[in-house]
């Protein structure tokens, strides 16, 4: 996967799905914020704000360049509007 961060992964997220895309949301969260960490946790703003903002663009093998292309259209296209 290619992560990238979006302020709104949300609203980007809904419109590559419409737009017929394969991809996910970051399926960690902010370690910092699991209870098995409770001890060592600290206040890091930059760490959750970037576990909810991280979207994951597909890369595996069998995912072409023509596909990759379609996503980067529609992401282009979401941030014009």
């Amino acid at each position: 996967t290619y992560p990238i961060q979006v302020s709104d992964r949300r609203a980007l997220l809904q419109y590559l799905v419409r737009g017929g895309r394969d991809l996910a949301v970051q399926h960690m969260g902010n370690t910092a914020s699991y209870p098995c960490f409770k001890r060592f946790s600290r206040t890091c703003a930059v760490a959750a704000r970037t576990a909810s903002q991280v979207l994951l663009l597909p890369t595996y093998p069998g995912y072409g360049e023509d596909e990759a292309r379609r996503n980067c259209v529609l992401i282009r296209k979401f941030f014009k509007a």
